[in-house]
């Protein structure tokens, strides 16, 4: 399998088998670790948009329930004064 990606087939970079699987393995480990970062980075941002999308609509159903209660409370005045 060496032989495959190399000009010749007697030509190996690593000294012997074990070297080789090493440095495989090694190669699959810092893939793996990039690939789990990544999705731990998006799950975080998608928790924070969460987070903010709630934070948003508490904060516009309470400026819409206090321009309501000022509304209650004028009509209410104009009741009392007429």
């Amino acid at each position: 399998m060496v032989a495959l990606c190399c000009n010749s087939p007697t030509e190996r970079h690593a000294k012997s088998m074990e070297i080789a699987q090493e440095e495989v393995l090694t190669c699959l480990g810092v893939h793996l670790h990039d690939r789990f970062f990544r999705i731990q980075q998006k799950l975080k941002v998608e928790g924070k948009a969460w987070q903010l999308l709630f934070a948003i609509s508490v904060d516009t159903l309470r400026r819409n329930i206090e321009v309501l209660l000022g509304l209650n409370l004028i009509l209410s005045y104009i009741v009392i004064v007429s």
